[in-house]
């Protein structure tokens, strides 16, 4: 049995790290945050659950989970306290799942043999987005400091930035002969994604170092260094 995390700088340290090495992408991002909140805190299995803004559900990240565990009456509990959290805005810790009045009557709680249950809620902008889920067979396993260390888990998940793919912005490319050819966006970028540059203005902002860039300035730059 894993001893239970603590907060100690040594366990937030090896977490921000295993984060932060490996954010070139965000699905690999995501995973990465998942697998350290289990490790960190010794949970069994556990799933990455995106919510979108009209509150549908898709399981995204997976640990000791199957897919369809999730589906039909089998997933019941677990949609059950998804919708919890998210209605609330709060986190759950569960001791016991049998113990919760919230969990009365639920067979699928008792089916899947859990016990101990951790759910904690990502913002971004006021709103969950997503939600790290954690459990473990042993009653009253994970404690409030391992809840502190998943709230900072999610923390890190809301820096995932939503870039806009090629299509979705006005950019340019270089062939393998050194050709520039520029590309015109063909369409609107879904939800909040922004292009890479105006992306990396408003990260530069939030760390109080103001990058004046435009998609404008950079093409001008490129057309004079050809010159």
């Amino acid at each position: 049995m894993a001893a239970p995390t603590t907060l100690a700088a040594r366990s937030l340290l090896e977490a921000l790290r295993g984060v932060m090495c490996q954010l070139a992408e965000p699905a690999v991002l995501l995973r990465t945050i998942l697998e350290q909140a289990v490790a960190q805190t010794g949970a069994q299995r556990g799933l990455f659950v995106e919510v979108a803004d009209a509150g549908e559900l898709s399981y995204r990240v997976f640990h000791g989970f199957q897919p369809g565990q999730l589906e039909g009456e089998s997933g019941r509990f677990s949609r059950h306290l998804f919708n919890r959290v998210i209605e609330s805005g709060q986190g759950v810790l569960l001791g016991s799942v049998l113990d919760d009045p919230a969990c009365e009557g639920l067979e699928s709680a008792r089916a899947l043999n859990v016990a101990s249950v951790l759910c904690t809620p990502i913002l971004t902008n006021g709103r969950i987005t997503a939600l790290i889920h954690l459990e473990h067979r042993q009653p009253y396993f994970f404690t409030k400091e391992h809840a502190a260390l998943v709230r900072t888990l999610a923390e890190l998940a809301d820096l995932v930035l939503p870039a806009a793919i090629w299509s979705e912005q006005n950019s340019s490319l270089t062939n393998i002969e050194g050709r520039i050819q520029k590309i015109n966006k063909a369409v609107e970028p879904a939800g909040e994604a922004k292009p890479d540059w105006e992306a990396l203005q408003l990260l530069s902002a939030e760390l109080g170092k103001n990058i004046a860039v435009s998609i404008d300035k950079v093409s001008a730059e490129v057309t004079k260094s050809l010159k």
